[in-house]
């Protein structure tokens, strides 16, 4: 795994750098995998505001959802996370999540029973 690691981020940094789409998208489980996968494209040297970018806009495309969703635009889906402090200053902020917003509508983040919303 050691030597697997550096080759995967060498690889990832080579087609980001080429100018290639590079998209998020964990086959383990949505939410702690996913900002998992995030600190692992920053350490392969991806800037903290492109992996924003490939885990947002970057999956719509991947997903042919690009004129739906991964975007703050209008016409676009009205779904949102915001968040306390800014991912691109450190990608572990993506994790400081304040509020919800899906289909337009806020969600009472204390009536989801997700570990990630539990207070601790």
């Amino acid at each position: 795994m050691k030597i697997m690691t550096s080759i995967a981020e060498e690889n990832i940094r080579k087609i980001q750098d080429a100018g290639g789409i590079v998209a998020l998208g964990t086959d383990q489980t949505i939410g702690p995998a996913v900002h998992r996968e995030m600190e692992l494209l920053v350490d392969a040297g991806i800037a903290p505001l492109d992996v924003i970018t490939i885990a947002t806009h970057n999956a719509a495309l991947f997903l042919g959802k690009e004129k739906q969703l991964g975007l703050v635009a209008p016409g676009m889906k009205a779904d949102l996370v915001l968040l306390e402090a800014d991912p691109a200053k450190d990608i572990n902020n993506a994790k400081r999540i304040s509020a919800v917003i899906k289909n337009g509508a806020m969600i009472d983040l204390a009536k989801l029973d997700l570990a990630a919303v539990r207070a601790p």
